[in-house]
């Protein structure tokens, strides 16, 4: 099955542009990412482009919306499942790192503009990450009675180790390893206290979602 389109509201050019803005900007950052280059690998010129995205910002903005719907997407089937809160958990977990490996462009794109900080990312980003971790740690302190005051930690912690594996390239085995993602055994680490040699108990995992889907964006 292929991938979903990045936003079903653009039309095909558009949604084209948005793909390939992703790879420039991820590559590049926002500064030095050049229009011309996006728009050949969509095949047009850069005054088409602008006729699609009047400016760079307007672009941009359009990869980060895109890049947050994605994820949001992305989560939503583990919180619409029936089951203990390890189970879900590791449902959450496990799909976050699927969208990682999915969507190449997201970890390096979002750790550089956290660390460029030069373009209009930091609102962009703000606005689409806030409310989603507002969702994931309603949803921990909710179903698993994980302390307030450590989830955002605990939850920050467990993002960014996926985001700098996936963004790792060549260094990725060197530094976690050739075996499994250990992004599953650190959330249990954190929220449900178990080592990695307790073992995880799936059998009340159901994939029959609820008659009512939660949102990440709000309170999963």
């Amino acid at each position: 099955m292929g991938r979903p389109p990045l936003d079903p509201s653009l039309p095909p050019t558009q949604e084209r542009l948005v793909a390939a803005a992703a790879e420039v900007f991820a590559r590049e950052g926002f500064a030095a990412a050049p229009l011309a280059a996006i728009a050949s690998q969509v095949g047009i010129r850069r005054p088409s482009l602008l006729y699609h995205f009047p400016t760079k910002e307007a672009l941009y903005g359009a990869v980060i919306h895109a890049a947050f719907a994605r994820l949001d997407a992305a989560l939503q089937p583990a919180f619409a499942l029936e089951g203990d809160f390890a189970a879900r958990l590791e449902a959450v977990t496990q799909g976050y790192l699927r969208f990682l490996d999915e969507e190449p462009t997201f970890a390096p794109l979002l750790l550089r503009e956290l660390l460029d900080g030069q373009g209009p990312g930091q609102a962009l980003i703000r606005d689409g990450l806030v409310p989603l971790l507002d969702g994931v740690c309603a949803f921990l302190e909710r179903e698993g009675g994980a302390p307030g005051g450590l989830t955002r930690q605990g939850l920050l912690a467990l993002a960014s180790s996926g985001l700098l594996r996936a963004a790792a390239g060549g260094l990725r085995e060197p530094l976690w390893g050739s075996e499994a993602p250990p992004l599953p055994a650190l959330a249990r680490l954190i929220f449900l206290g178990q080592t990695p040699a307790a073992s995880l108990t799936t059998t009340s995992l159901s994939a029959r979602p609820p008659s009512a889907s939660p949102s990440t964006t709000r309170s999963p």
